[in-house]
């Protein structure tokens, strides 16, 4: 080899080493750094569930609490929409723009948009009697609905348009629930306080399985359209998220004032505090770009070898022909 090639040969070893470690930093995943947390609305007080309308209107509910709240779009000061007089669990926005919400007797109310009183009807019969509670619809129509706390460990579902509903799943002996959320698969999650971790629930019902541990005093989830899903630590004031694939939660942003719901409109997270009635925001990254496996990483510095081969030959034939 003479030396013009060789110079040739190691520059372009040079180059497919300097690629190979810029797809490697390109290619990483992102580093869970806290997000930033910025004000999002005031004066929704004891704020425990937390749900939009199609308008971009955030209504917050507490399962202690007779009041829920709206808050306009774009943010700002709340205001009372509606004041229950019994079953004063969390409530929800339904695919219709309704507010839903179970009252004692084992029923589920429905608020037809914008109104301020319940139907007459019962929207659902037959979910839990205990008048704390989690409800959530999924995005075929249908209601969730979990008892708060021990006294009842079924998770109700019922059919779309409402009616009476049936057990779809359960969580082991002991356990406390908490919130309750629905994946893009149709899995069901329920935050458990005992043992502080979250439930799952396949799409098709059953016993519930354990999607994480150590996630903390939780009563607010909110699962994002790639399967993470999002849960609040109340005690410690932390926001973690778990990949889709379950598993350990990696902090994202501290509330000081201690974090009750959650929810996810585009790619904010919202917050509410307990105690102080503060709605927050909280910007999400952008997905990680896929991290490539080791026979991936072969194709790629293959490929890199035949290129560099191919261009070393092509100049050595230029420089004797």
């Amino acid at each position: 080899m003479t030396n013009t090639a060789r110079t040739l040969a190691l520059k372009l070893r040079a180059r497919i080493k300097a690629a190979f470690l810029a797809g490697v930093v390109l290619l990483a995943p992102a580093s869970a750094l806290a997000q930033t947390v910025t004000t999002y609305a005031t004066g929704a007080y004891a704020g425990s569930s937390m749900s939009f309308d199609s308008s971009g209107a955030l209504f917050v509910s507490g399962f202690n609490a007779q009041d829920v709240y709206r808050v306009p779009p774009g943010g700002g000061e709340a205001t009372v929409f509606v004041t229950r007089s019994s079953g004063i669990g969390e409530a929800v926005i339904g695919p219709d723009n309704s507010l839903y919400t179970v009252v004692e007797g084992g029923m589920v109310a429905r608020y037809a948009p914008g109104s301020t009183t319940p139907d007459p009807t019962p929207y659902a019969t037959g979910v839990t009697t205990y008048r704390f509670n989690s409800l959530v619809f999924d995005s075929a129509g249908r209601l969730y609905v979990i008892g708060i706390g021990s006294s009842d460990r079924n998770v109700y579902r019922a059919p779309i348009g409402g009616g009476a509903a049936t057990v779809f799943g359960s969580l082991p002996d002991g356990a406390i629930a908490g919130a309750i959320a629905v994946g893009p698969g149709g899995e069901v999650f329920v935050s458990e306080q005992a043992s502080r971790s979250v439930l799952k629930i396949a799409p098709s019902g059953g016993q519930s399985t354990i999607f994480a541990t150590g996630v903390g005093v939780s009563g607010g989830l909110a699962v994002a359209r790639n399967g993470d899903v999002y849960v609040n630590d109340y005690f410690n004031g932390l926001i973690r998220r778990v990949p889709a694939s379950g598993g350990a939660g990696v902090v994202i942003a501290t509330i000081a004032d201690q974090p009750g719901g959650l929810t996810l409109r585009g790619d904010t997270l919202y917050v509410s505090a307990y105690d102080s009635g503060y709605v927050y925001q909280v910007a999400l990254p952008s997905e990680p770009a896929p991290v490539p496996t080791m026979t991936e990483w072969a194709i790629i510095l293959f490929a890199m070898m035949l290129a560099g081969g191919a261009a070393l030959h092509i100049q050595r034939r230029r420089q004797f022909a």
